[in-house]
């Protein structure tokens, strides 16, 4: 369009944290949109040239455009609204809606597979190819005949977002700056529904430098070893193997002190009582327990 808006589009919310008094510190938001910037721009070339692409596109080519936030909210707007179409032939001939969902899987793609939730990568590394056959079939509308050559496409297009995953590892990083420090939450939106959140134990398993894994929500019991009310972090034994010990980063609004609830944290510590704890467990590639992050407490009798 003429005056340069996005038609259509997917989302980056920041929750939480000083993201719901309608503010991010610069520094984190800045990496945030830089990481973004990348991901977005370098796969989405990477699909266009069909092979793995680690440079930034020229901007001539097609570029992330943002829109202002959303009133009363730090949720951005994204899209890809212009496309030159003798450099990127293919996402030229994307619909703006097409190119704005595509963008988002993308994203989500990437987040979880370095967020230590490889399952759910999957799926959604599933949901971008099918997008991607979909857009390919209406465009050359095939035939029976040669849908043998449309599974080699799709086989040869999960290859490559496999590769950029690896090319993007750092990027994600940037992406996932605000969370865990200045946000609790990031939410991919598309179409007015949450495709992907990423929460704090996910953006601390993107920021790991080995390969972790991430649960869902767990229950565990544990002896308390100490507590840091100052970094809000707990240390445990842990219940597997007792001759080590691992950090709780906690996240629940009773360890706070002004908080009028009971604190079980505290309690546990100075009566020696196991706590169990409700969050999600992070693990080591071997199966060790590495982290816990509690949203939820309670000392055991």
């Amino acid at each position: 369009m003429s005056d340069g808006a996005v038609v259509s589009s997917f989302s980056i919310k920041y929750g939480g944290g000083e993201a719901d008094e309608h503010r991010l510190p610069a520094r984190h938001l800045a990496e945030s949109l830089i990481g973004l910037n990348r991901i977005v721009s370098v796969t989405l070339f990477a699909i266009e040239k069909r092979q793995k692409t680690v440079k930034t596109p020229p901007e001539a080519a097609f570029y992330l455009a943002v829109e202002a936030p959303k009133a009363g909210s730090v949720e951005l707007l994204m899209g890809v609204p212009h496309v030159a179409a003798a450099m990127a032939p293919f996402i030229a001939d994307l619909t703006e809606a097409a190119r704005a969902k595509l963008a988002g899987h993308i994203v989500g793609y990437l987040m979880l597979f370095w967020g230590g939730r490889k399952a759910e990568a999957s799926v959604e590394l599933d949901k971008l190819l099918d997008l991607l056959d979909k857009e390919a079939r209406d465009k050359t509308k095939m035939f029976d005949a040669i849908l043998a050559d449309r599974q080699r496409e799709r086989e040869h297009f999960e290859r490559i977002l496999q590769m950029q995953a690896e090319v993007h590892r750092g990027d994600v990083r940037k992406l996932v700056a605000p969370v865990g420090r200045s946000c609790s939450v990031l939410k991919v939106v598309s179409d007015g529904a949450s495709l992907i959140e990423i929460d704090a134990p996910t953006a601390d398993a993107i920021r790991e430098k080995e390969d972790v894994t991430v649960s869902g929500i767990v229950e565990m019991i544990f002896e308390v070893d100490g507590l840091t009310l100052s970094s809000k972090t707990m240390q445990l034994v842990d219940p597997e193997n007792p001759g080590r010990r691992i950090k709780a980063h906690i996240g629940d609004p009773a360890l706070d002190p002004l908080s009028q609830s009971d604190n079980p944290y505290e309690e546990a510590l100075k009566t020696r009582a196991k706590i169990k704890l409700t969050g999600k467990s992070t693990r080591h590639a071997d199966g060790r327990l590495k982290t816990f992050h509690a949203m939820h407490g309670e000392v055991v009798a």
